[in-house]
C-alpha cells in the first residue's frame, strides 16, 4: 500500500514516468494500474481515464467516472480518445479543437512539470450539460500512457466557451503560465459593452455608470440590452454571473 499510495499521489501531482521511477525504481505497468486504483480511492472527486499510446485503446477508466461524467463507466471503456470528444457539447467542439491545436503549437516550449487543463461542457447520458475540467498528462512508459483527470465543475464555475490553461510547477506549487480561450465573449463585445459589463460587475447602477462614462442613462440601458441579448441573460445579476472576470477579461 505504501508504494501504491506514493505513486498515486505523484500521479495526481502530474509527475512524469521519469519522476515516478526516481521514487520507485522497479515500477511496472501493473504497479501503474494499482496506482490508478489507489488514486481513485484517495480522490473520489476526480475521475481518471487513461489511453494507450495511439489514443485508440482505453487502458483504464475509474469506476467513479460515471458519477463525474454522467456516462456509465462500461460505456466509457468502449470509447477511444477521438470518440470521447463526441461527448463534448456541439457548441464547444470547434472551440475545444482550437484549444487543442493551440496546445500542440506550444508543446515545444512546455516542460515535464507543466499541466494542460481544458475546460468545456459535455452532455451526459441524460442529456444534461455538465461543466468539466480535464487535466492532461503523459506517462513516458515503454508505450506512452495518456492520462485525463476529470472534475465536474457544474454549479461551481460558469463558462460558456471552451478554454485552455497551462500551469507550470515551481517548487511545490503550480503557477499560471498562460490561458487561451478562442471566441471568448470579450471578443464579440464592443469595447463600450465590455466597459459597462465591468462596471456592472463592480456593483455600479445605470446612473453611476453613465456618470463614470460621461454618457446618458439611456445609452447605458441600450448597451445593457445588447449585452443581455448577446449573453442570453435577463438581468444585471445574471450578467454578473456570466461575465466572471477571471474567464472573460
Amino acid at each position: 500500500m505504501g508504494n501504491d499510495y506514493r505513486l498515486a499521489r505523484k500521479l495526481m501531482d502530474s509527475c512524469t514516468e521519469r519522476q515516478l521511477r526516481s521514487a520507485i525504481p522497479t515500477i511496472s505497468n501493473d504497479s501503474i494500474r494499482q496506482a490508478f486504483i489507489t488514486a481513485e480511492e484517495l480522490f473520489p472527486g476526480v475521475a481518471l481515464i487513461a489511453y494507450a499510446n495511439t489514443l485508440q485503446r482505453v487502458a483504464y477508466v475509474s469506476d467513479n467516472s460515471s458519477s463525474i461524467l454522467g456516462h456509465e463507466s462500461d460505456f466509457l471503456r468502449t470509447l477511444s480518445a477521438p470518440e470521447f470528444v463526441q461527448l463534448i457539447h456541439r457548441d464547444d467542439i470547434k472551440g475545444f479543437t482550437s484549444c487543442y491545436s493551440y496546445l500542440l503549437s506550444r508543446c515545444a516550449g512546455m516542460g515535464d512539470h507543466d499541466r494542460a487543463i481544458f475546460y468545456y461542457r459535455i452532455v451526459d447520458g441524460h442529456g444534461t450539460i455538465r461543466y468539466i475540467e480535464d487535466q492532461r498528462m503523459v506517462l513516458q512508459t515503454e508505450n506512452r500512457i495518456f492520462i485525463h483527470l476529470f472534475r465536474d465543475l457544474t454549479g461551481h464555475e460558469i463558462f460558456n466557451v471552451p478554454k485552455l490553461k497551462i500551469v507550470k510547477r515551481v517548487n511545490r506549487s503550480f503557477l499560471p503560465a498562460f490561458e487561451y480561450a478562442p471566441g471568448r465573449v470579450s471578443d464579440v463585445l464592443t469595447p463600450r459593452e465590455r466597459e459597462i459589463a465591468q462596471l456592472t460587475r463592480m456593483g455600479l447602477r445605470n446612473k453611476e455608470i453613465a456618470n463614470r462614462l460621461f454618457v446618458s442613462v439611456y445609452t447605458v440601458k441600450n448597451h445593457k440590452q445588447s449585452l443581455f441579448r448577446k449573453l442570453d441573460v435577463t438581468s444585471s445579476l445574471e450578467l454578473n454571473a456570466r461575465m466572471d472576470l477571471k474567464n472573460y477579461f
